[in-house]
């Protein structure tokens, strides 16, 4: 095996132009190592693990100037250079994973929006969820809810950038009482559903409901489920949990789809 490489299959194995090469010679980045009889300079086999090195740094965003001062330094300031890159790719996994979590959940839950039943009730079993609370919410206008949105948004990073569960609580005492306008507070579901001093949703049988519509449909479907609970003999307990299905980039309001949760038991039982 020819272990002298031209600047031609160099450039070919490694899968780049002959004139980036090129320039790197010229600036002193990256030479040829051997010359030949015949007055050439190649490349040996040898150096194609620096070249990798070199183009794994450009592809990072080092400049040149960054690179050259890797290259050309001792082994113990590589390491760590090398050190601190994995732990920057590590993070970048960790952003693009969040970020295809994300998108995957606004994709199911749209899907579920095209599939879910209108206008009609139903118990159904919930698991067990773990949410980030915001303050309480003081008062029913508009200004109030995105005061109480921005305060949660703004607590952690992580939650604005990786959420894909967000909505509004509305307590069942409230909804026996008819305030249906007077929500509590906004639930956010955490990037890390383990940490600390996060909200509990209990597991249990919920009523569900969902809505198409503007916020004006919201009330008549509050009354719905009031009036059914009281129909049946069932005690609302604790939060309705209030969340937009489709909630997607120009989301048109008539059509924005909403579901509505609310645990319930038997009217003799204790919550």
């Amino acid at each position: 095996m020819n272990q002298h490489l031209t600047i031609g299959q160099l450039a070919k194995l490694h899968g780049i132009n002959k004139r980036t090469l090129h320039y790197y010679d010229q600036i002193g980045l990256f030479s040829p190592n051997f010359k030949g009889e015949n007055g050439y300079r190649y490349y040996t086999l040898d150096q194609t693990s620096d070249l990798e090195l070199i183009l794994a740094f450009r592809e990072l965003g080092m400049s040149i100037s960054e690179t050259q001062a890797a290259i050309h330094c001792g082994v113990g300031t590589v390491d760590e250079l090398l050190t601190d890159k994995i732990a920057d790719i590590d993070a970048k996994i960790e952003h693009l994973q969040s970020m295809k979590r994300l998108l995957s959940a606004k994709q199911e839950l749209s899907a579920l929006s095209k599939t879910v039943t209108l206008n009609k009730i139903e118990s159904v079993f919930c698991e067990e969820e773990r949410f980030v609370l915001s303050d309480q919410i003081i008062g029913t206008e508009n200004e109030m809810y995105y005061i109480a949105m921005g305060e949660l948004l703004h607590r952690d990073r992580r939650y604005r950038l990786f959420n894909h569960d967000y909505g509004i609580m509305l307590s069942g005492e409230k909804i026996m009482a008819g305030q249906f306008a007077n929500y509590d507070r906004l639930y956010m579901k955490p990037s890390l559903p383990k940490g600390k001093n996060l909200f509990r949703r209990p597991s249990g049988q919920y009523l569900r409901m969902v809505v198409k519509g503007n916020w004006d449909k919201l009330p008549p479907a509050y009354q719905t489920l009031r009036d059914y609970a009281q129909e049946h003999q069932l005690q609302l307990v604790g939060y309705a949990y209030e969340r937009g299905l489709n909630e997607t980039l120009g989301t048109n309001m008539d059509e924005s789809v909403t579901e509505i949760l609310i645990r319930w038991v038997p009217r003799s039982s204790e919550s």
